[in-house]
């Protein structure tokens, strides 16, 4: 199997290819390679960054996202420059420092990213620096042994000049042929395997370059044909290994858009085309196929929903990589398609993946929950794709430990868990990159702890160190107009004089009364900073001890459990542990609206009267979540709810509410795609059919144990006044409940 190729270009040579040739001829260098390096600490370390244009700066973070999304981009751990080791192995010839402020940044990056690579790539190096590119590193350094093709600066701006893509203006072109001449990027290497040669003229780079394009296009037409019938060939299997219904309908969508596209460029009929990529199948046999699970070809639709209802079968990982494939080739434009695609592909090029062959089934739904999260926590398309892309180099990166956790028989759960939690640090790592970051050497957890100082949690909201002067069971709160809390008493708050507002009266809610408390007790509020303090310790690790990182890492992980709620009895700003916002994704974005309705229907329902309730989190809530997001039939982690009456006195309903998650994130996915979406809600089996979603549930007993679908915490709203509901409805009981007499008892609930 041939090795892929990364490009290393010097990356103090960005400006200059984006002054000559923009983004198209970045595009060209980069695709001479399957990916290529970006090595972050030189970018602002060694001030890259200053040689691009500052017009061009926005649109190279753009660039470099997308990049990446699409799995093009490898990075390297940072420099340790306080270790002697390190300047002597990536450093040989001690050139740090001695022209002006030069760090040798990027050379120090790529040498180190191709000794540890070296048995895992090719590589091929562009650059002007003549030393580099002779490997002057020492008769004795690994690096001796490591083969790579030169490319000079000379030679790569001489080959974008007659580039099919690159449109350089007359007056590029000259000045570019002028500074070539001069010796401005160097010279030719003797060791280049392709020497280009400096165009004679502008009018001789304009034929070289459109004879270039015309073979380009008959090229490129080729290999899409080529493409889809290796694509088709996957499919024809699917059919003929008799595959689960939902992955030959969707593959047979896949189909009828690959024929389409092939009819559309060669200008043939849909029956001939298909017979050129030797698929048998009509276009109303392709039609009845997919109407097998729901999709209606005749209907344009986001092709996307199809394959996501592919990878929540827990089926043959095979069939399942195969139909993601097979849409990978026939949407090519669609970002999100192509990161499934990519995460597809990445498991099965995976040596490790491949040796398990008794997990790799049971790895489909980690991988499948993994995908579940990241449809269920991204914001938008942009978002979406850059978590699927994290997804990816989760699995690219730690396929082995993957498997070797899979072997030793950890639970779907724990794998799911594993690759989110890994994708995220990745993502937090590339987020969290500062300029001139670089990894300070022997730093221990305390030293972290001395030095972190307060962390975000949600926009004035903050983890402390120490505990917070002030707070606890003393904590004071005020509104304009509403009482003081002091600890669980209200007192009434004096309204302001008929001349004017008291000198003491708010006039306004600041930002600096949404954190008052960490816990609901001196003992949740010790457990929340120990978790907060082993998230960072952990995160550290993680991190390869990125201080930057690893702070927002574990900001990152203490958000997912702790937080405000609008939901709970306790004084508005206290912190608590897993309420409803960590609880519940709040996937319509309106405040949780389908726990409220859900609460509100149960009370309603057993002929409870409630000036107001509350959800609040109990000892199974941590539990359940703990194991997932829902349980096997679609519902959220166990609370405790409860309410009011109209004197003021609170009753306890039960430990057992569950929301109906699942069907609240069919409503998100049919609110964001629309028509085509397969039904997903309920319990799935094999066959990839599902029950349709059931009422609220409130239930006495233990619930099934949850599967993944994993979500992040949510934004806390304004608190809400859950109550009072209306008016009750007499209708029959649900089970568990008992029927509430002239007022309802709460020890028989």
């Amino acid at each position: 199997m041939s090795r892929e190729k990364v490009i290393l270009l010097d990356q103090a040579q960005l400006g200059t290819i984006l002054k000559f040739g923009g983004f198209k001829a970045l595009d060209a260098i980069v695709a001479r390679g399957d990916r290529f390096l970006y090595v972050h600490q030189s970018f602002y370390g060694d001030k890259d960054v200053t040689k691009i244009s500052l017009g061009q700066r926005k649109s190279f973070e753009t660039w470099l996202r997308r990049k990446r999304n699409r799995g093009k981009v490898l990075d390297v751990a940072p420099i340790n420059r306080a270790s002697i080791n390190d300047q002597k192995r990536y450093d040989p010839l001690r050139k740090a420092g001695t022209q002006g402020n030069n760090k040798e940044l990027w050379d120090m990056g790529a040498r180190k990213f191709m000794l540890v690579h070296a048995h895992e790539y090719d590589f091929e190096v562009i650059s002007a620096d003549q030393e580099f590119l002779d490997n002057r590193v020492g008769k004795h350094h690994p690096l001796k042994k490591v083969p790579f093709e030169r490319l000079s600066m000379k030679s790569a701006l001489s080959w974008l000049m007659t580039h099919p893509d690159v449109e350089l203006s007359e007056a590029q072109f000259t000045e570019l042929r002028a500074d070539l001449l001069s010796g401005n990027y160097g010279k030719s290497h003797n060791l280049e395997q392709h020497v280009y040669d400096v165009p004679e003229s502008y009018e001789a780079a304009r034929r070289i370059r459109e004879e270039t394009r015309q073979a380009a296009q008959l090229e490129d037409r080729k290999k899409r044909k080529t493409n889809r019938k290796r694509a088709a060939g996957k499919a024809r299997k699917l059919f003929d290994a008799g595959a689960p219904v939902i992955i030959t309908a969707a593959a047979a969508a896949a189909l009828h858009e690959l024929i389409t596209r092939e009819a559309n460029e060669s200008g043939a009929g849909y029956l001939e085309s298909a017979q050129a990529l030797g698929i048998d199948f009509t276009r109303e046999q392709l039609a009845d196929l997919a109407a097998e699970a729901g999709i209606d070809l005749a209907i344009t639709l986001t092709p996307v929903g199809p394959i996501k209802k592919a990878w929540d079968v827990l089926g043959n990982i095979d069939d399942i990589i195969a139909v993601t494939q097979l849409y990978g080739a026939a949407y090519p434009e669609n970002e999100t398609i192509q990161q499934m695609a990519g995460i597809a592909t990445a498991i099965e090029g995976s040596e490790a993946f491949g040796l398990y062959v008794d997990g790799r089934d049971a790895l489909t739904g980690a991988v499948g929950g993994a995908i579940d999260w990241v449809f269920g926590t991204s914001e938008d398309e942009a978002e979406l794709d850059e978590r699927l892309g994290s997804v990816r180099t989760a699995i690219e990166e730690d396929a082995g430990t993957l498997v070797q956790a899979a072997g030793q028989g950890a639970s779907t759960e724990r794998l799911a868990g594993e690759i989110i939690s890994r994708a995220e640090a990745h993502r937090t790592a590339i987020a969290a990159a500062r300029p001139g970051g670089e990894v300070e050497s022997g730093l221990t957890g305390p030293q972290i702890a001395a030095e972190t100082g307060q962390q975000v949690l949600d926009d004035g909201a903050a983890v402390p160190r120490e505990k917070p002067s002030g707070l606890g069971s003393d904590a004071v709160m005020a509104g304009p107009d509403g009482p003081v809390i002091e600890g669980d008493r209200a007192v009434p708050l004096a309204k302001p004089s008929a001349g004017g507002r008291g000198l003491d009266t708010p006039v306004r809610k600041s930002s600096y009364d949404r954190y008052q408390r960490l816990g609901r007790s001196p003992e949740e509020e010790a457990e929340a900073v120990a978790e907060y303090w082993e998230m960072l310790r952990e995160s550290y690790l993680e991190m390869d001890g990125h201080k930057e990182a690893a702070e927002e890492f574990a900001v990152w992980k203490f958000k997912q459990k702790w937080a405000l709620s609008a939901f709970a009895p306790e004084a508005e700003g206290t912190v608590l542990k897993y309420p409803v916002e960590t609880a519940y994704p709040d996937f319509e974005e309106d405040g949780h609206g389908y726990v409220r309705q859900e609460a509100e229907a149960i009370l309603r329902d057993n002929g409870i009267r409630a000036a107001r309730w509350y959800l609040t989190p109990n000892e199974r809530t941590g539990r359940d979540k703990a194991q997932a997001n829902e349980d096997e039939d679609g519902y959220g982690p166990r609370m405790t709810l409860s309410y009011e009456d109209e004197t003021g006195q609170q009753h306890h309903v039960s430990d057992h509410f569950q929301a109906n998650a699942g069907a609240a994130r069919e409503r998100r996915w049919q609110a964001r795609y629309g028509a085509g979406r397969l039904q997903t809600s309920g319990k799935r089996d094999e066959s990839g059919s599902s029950a349709a979603p059931e009422s609220p549930r409130l239930e006495n007993a233990p619930v099934p144990a949850p599967k993944p679908a994993f979500q992040t915490a949510q934004r806390p709203s304004q608190k809400p006044v859950p109550g009072p509901v209306s008016k009750p409805v007499r209708e029959p009981l649900m089970p568990g409940v008992a029927k509430p007499r002239a007022k309802p008892d709460p020890a028989q609930l």
